[in-house]
C-alpha cells in the first residue's frame, strides 16, 4: 500500500488491461482502485462495495517515458490512456487504463504529466495503437519495432534558466492539449497548475 506518510494526489476506480508480462496469460480488463502519489501510481484489487484490498502492482513515475491518450477504436473503449514505462531491466511496458469519463481521463493525464515532466527518459515517440495478435495495431510492426507516432505532449529538456523552463513546459503542455479534440485537459486545471508552480518556486 502507499506509505502512511506518502501524499495521495488522486485516487479512483478505473479499469486496466492486463499487461501480459508472462507468456500464455489471458488478456482481459479488470477494475482496480488506483492511487497516485508523487512517486508512484499504485493499483489495488477490490470493488466499489468492499473498497480496495491487496496491492496488485505499481509503476514508479521516474521510469515513465510517455503518457498518452488511446483512440477509442483500438480497444472499442472510451476514455483510455496509456502509461509507457521502463522496468529495472530497461524493458518497456505499457499500462492501458480506462477512466470513467473524458474529464476524469484528462485530469489523470494532467497529474501524471506534471509528475513525470523532469524525467530524463521521456520519449519523443510512442505507439498510438496496442500490441495485439503479435503486432502493433498502429504500424503492423513486431514487438520490438521502434515507436511510430510522435508524442502529443513534450517537455523542453534544454538547459534553460529555471523560470524559462517552467513557462516552456506548461505552455507546450497547454498548446498541445487545447488543440486536441477528444482528449483535452481542462484549461482551468492547467492554468491553476501553472500559477501554483510559479508561486511555489518564488517566481
Amino acid at each position: 500500500m502507499a506509505g502512511r506518510n506518502e501524499e495521495v494526489l488522486k485516487e479512483a476506480f478505473m479499469t486496466k488491461r492486463s499487461q501480459n508480462k508472462r507468456s500464455f496469460t489471458p488478456t482481459n480488463w479488470k477494475e482496480r482502485w488506483f492511487v497516485l502519489s508523487p512517486e508512484n501510481l499504485i493499483y489495488f484489487d477490490g470493488d466499489r462495495q468492499s473498497g480496495r484490498r491487496k496491492e496488485r502492482g505499481r509503476v514508479e513515475l521516474s521510469r515513465v517515458v510517455a503518457v498518452e491518450c488511446v483512440n477509442s477504436v483500438v480497444f472499442q473503449r472510451d476514455y483510455v490512456f496509456q502509461l509507457c514505462y521502463l522496468s529495472e531491466e530497461k524493458e518497456q511496458y505499457v499500462l492501458y487504463i480506462a477512466a470513467v469519463s473524458g474529464y476524469e481521463r484528462d485530469e489523470w493525464l494532467g497529474y501524471l504529466r506534471r509528475l513525470v515532466a523532469a524525467n530524463e527518459c521521456l520519449s519523443d515517440w510512442y505507439h498510438e495503437g496496442a500490441f495485439i495478435r503479435n503486432q502493433w495495431s498502429c504500424c503492423k510492426g513486431g514487438k520490438d519495432v521502434a515507436a511510430c507516432t510522435a508524442v502529443t505532449w513534450t517537455i523542453n529538456h534544454n538547459n534553460n534558466p529555471p523560470g524559462q523552463y517552467l513557462v516552456t513546459s506548461h505552455m507546450v503542455y497547454l498548446s498541445a492539449h487545447l488543440q486536441e479534440g477528444p482528449c483535452t485537459v481542462p484549461r482551468c486545471f492547467l492554468l491553476v497548475g501553472f500559477v501554483c508552480d510559479v508561486l511555489r518556486d518564488g517566481r
